[in-house]
């Protein structure tokens, strides 16, 4: 409880504090009356209370671990693939703005390259040479438009598997009775 009344007066000094700082390392927009009013760069700006909103976010090089995804190669073999992207924001407007969850999008784009890349080619041409520029290209011609830079994807692991399907108790006969 004292937690909360504590995050509820912090919460009101932000809206009336008359200014903000966005750090070296940060970008962001701001709003006013909830419309996009301007781009903000580092450094410290004065707000209208209650009228402003700043929102901020980190615009450094970053990298995001994907989870394995199970695909089928287009010779039928089922594979294991894990991936790290690496990013950055570069223009905070449509970033901030255009979409709701960036590391959902990011992370979703990202998944659907790779399975359209690794469902297109042979089992033994992805081990040759897995389709990673191929990917970075595709991933870049979807999420340029919501602001983010992308410098590389990396298959951190690339795995012949088998299928398992779980059978779920709803499926299994009843033999309690």
């Amino acid at each position: 409880m004292f937690d909360r009344l504590i995050d509820v007066a912090m919460n009101f000094w932000q809206s009336l504090r008359p200014f903000f700082i966005v750090r070296a390392y940060e970008g962001g927009v701001l709003l006013r009356f909830g419309k996009y009013c301007k781009t903000l760069e580092p450094g410290f700006y004065w707000k209208w209370p209650v009228v402003d909103e700043p929102i901020e976010f980190n615009a450094c090089i970053t990298t995001m671990r994907l989870p394995a995804q199970s695909l089928t190669t287009k010779d039928d073999v089922t594979v294991t693939v894990a991936a790290i992207v690496k990013y950055q924001i570069v223009d905070a407007k449509p970033y901030a703005l255009e979409i709701w969850d960036e590391h959902d999008v990011l992370a979703d784009l990202t998944m659907g390259a790779i399975r359209k890349h690794v469902g297109a080619s042979a089992y033994a041409d992805l081990l040759a040479n897995p389709p990673e520029a191929e990917v970075v290209a595709a991933v870049r011609k979807e999420v340029n438009k919501f602001g983010f830079k992308i410098y590389a994807v990396t298959f951190t692991s690339f795995t012949r598997a088998r299928p398992i399907m779980l059978m779920t108790q709803s499926v299994l006969p009843n033999l309690d009775n």
